[in-house]
Formats: C-alpha cells, structure tokens, sequence
C-alpha cells in the first residue's frame, strides 16, 4: 500500500476549520512579507529603468523605512498640537506641539497654521533623524535662508548653534519670528535679515502663497498677490554684521537656491560651510545646485538626504540635499 503524502496526513490529523485556521494565519504571517517585497521590487525596478533618478541606490531603498518614519512624526506632532494664543488683527495664530511653540500665519489653503506647525516639527525631527550627522553641531554659526517662522533656527538652536542669522522677507513670518525669539534676539543670539535672499541687493517681486505661509516665493508663482521686497546676498549680510565665520548653510527658498547661492559665493569659498539645500522646487536643482557649490569650492562631497517620488517627471529625486 502506498504511504500517505505529507498533505494527507495533515489533512488526516486536522479537521477542516483547523486547517483552514492555520492556512489563515500562515497568509496573514506571510502578508507584511508579500508587501515589502512589492514595495522594494517596485524601488529595484525603478533602479534599473529611470536612468534620469538623482538618488543612489542606497538612499533610494530606505525611502519606505523613511517615509513611514515621517508619519509616525506626523502622527505624533498632529495629536499633541494645540491653540494656545490668537491675534486676530494680523491673522496669526500660536501652536504648540511636542515640546514647541511657533506663531505662525493662520490662513492656507493646502495647510493653515494649525496643520502647518505640527508638519514642519514633524518634517525637522525626519530629516534629523535619516541624516543625523549632517546636522548643526554645537557653536556653529548658522546662516537660515528662508527662515519662515523659525522652526530650522529653533532645531539649530537646540542643537547647540552660537548664533543663527534667520533671513525671511514676508512682513507676517517676520512678525512671528521676533515673538517666537524674543530673548534670542535681545540675546543677539538670533539675528533677523528683513529681507530675501539672492545674487545682488535689489528689489524683488514676491508672490504670497495662497497654499500656506511657508511657500512665498520670488521664482515660482504659488499665490495670486504679489508684493515688492528687498533682497541681498549673503556675502553682504556676512560683512555686514561682521560674520568671522560661517560654518553651517540651510536654504529653504522655493526655488530661489541658486541666485542666493551665486551671492554666497565668497562666503563658500571662505568658509566651506556645511549646507542642507532642498532641492525640489525646481526640476534641475539637483544638477544645477552641486554644479554652482563645486565651482566655489571643489572639494565639496554631497550626501543625499530622503529621497522622493516627482509626480512631473515621474523620476526618483532628492528631497534635501547635504554638503560638507
């Protein structure tokens, strides 16, 4: 006589809703696997066929560890956020959450303050953690392009910065940042620059983003008002207040990197200050970014921070980019 097969057996010892128990738990053991394997397969297949991605490999295949990372902060910052003050008069609000506590414009179509706060705490506690020895060091002397209100300046400060010197050119966000600094700016341990960044001291067009307070730009239109503001270079601001030194560089211009990086260049080229660059608000600012910093010093080694998908070009893309 034949010996029974091993799935005979099985199904001899086990009646059927026990097997089909079993046969349940094994597939719901196996799912997270199946998952992962159609995420990582779905990176590695982008790895072989975008020849256009600016992302190495590496990177690129710690995006889905990353991203669920960023929502965990999310997720955190947004259930702790809070309303602690309003000033209806000049439509700003004050959040707090984890630990913090910005004014910040109220309006935005895409985030208003009350989702913007939580967002860009949650952002910064990301982008420290995937690149942690990339950021400010104690008694760096920080230069914040785009400063907003203040949520990179406050990261720099807890981080141990000497002084940060915060340059924003919208009246609100400036607003915010002297009553979120108030003591470090009497400690003249925060230092405001009234003004955009860029290539020469002039005067700039500068849209009001009707998406949220942190995406007024002089380059892309993300508003339907536009204002006059003053701009000036980092060089200048440099002399100016008598900067000895620069050792850390963060720019967050929407779009505006490149011209405020040609009016840097003697600062580059002087100080070699470590930078973090985003470099998505324009489809080449990952070639046109590192090209423009090895002209001012060619020693410069570029450290890809979180990497994410760009529904334009349908291509993998840094979201920040790191110098030291």
């Amino acid at each position: 006589m034949d010996q029974p097969t091993l799935i005979q057996r099985f199904n001899r010892r086990f009646p059927y809703p026990v097997r089909l128990a079993l046969i349940a738990l094994v597939g719901l053991g196996l799912l997270p696997l199946v998952q992962a394997s159609q995420v990582y397969g779905l990176l590695f297949y982008h790895v072989v066929t975008d020849p256009t991605r600016s992302c190495p490999m590496p990177q690129l295949l710690r995006t889905p560890g990353l991203n669920s990372q960023l929502m965990d902060h999310r997720a955190r910052a947004e259930k702790d956020m809070r309303v602690v003050a309003r000033d209806s008069e000049l439509g700003i609000i004050q959040v707090s959450s984890l630990g913090h506590s910005f004014w910040v414009k109220d309006a935005g179509d895409s985030m208003n303050g009350e989702a913007l706060v939580p967002y860009l705490i949650a952002e910064h506690l990301w982008m420290g953690g995937s690149n942690p020895a990339e950021s400010v060091k104690p008694g760096d002397t920080v230069i914040d392009c785009g400063a907003h209100i203040g949520t990179f300046t406050a990261d720099a400060l807890a981080r141990g910065a000497r002084r940060v010197i915060s340059i924003e050119p919208d009246a609100t966000n400036l607003e915010c940042l002297r009553r979120n600094f108030k003591r470090e700016i009497a400690e003249k341990k925060v230092i405001l620059i009234p003004k955009a960044a860029w290539s020469e001291e002039t005067t700039l067009k500068f849209t009001i983003s009707d998406l949220n307070s942190g995406m007024n730009s002089a380059v892309i239109r993300t508003g339907t008002r536009e204002i006059e503001v003053p701009a000036t270079t980092i060089d200048a601001i440099v002399r100016e207040h008598g900067i000895e030194r620069v050792d850390y560089l963060k720019m967050d211009i929407e779009g505006a990197e490149r011209h405020a990086l040609r009016g840097g260049m003697a600062t580059l080229k002087r100080d070699r200050p470590r930078m973090m660059l985003e470099a998505y608000h324009l489809e080449d600012d990952h070639e046109v970014l590192p090209r423009l910093l090895r002209e001012a010093h060619s020693g410069y080694q570029e450290v890809c921070g979180p990497c994410e998908r760009d529904l334009r070009t349908n291509s993998w893309r840094p979201y920040v980019l790191y110098y030291r």
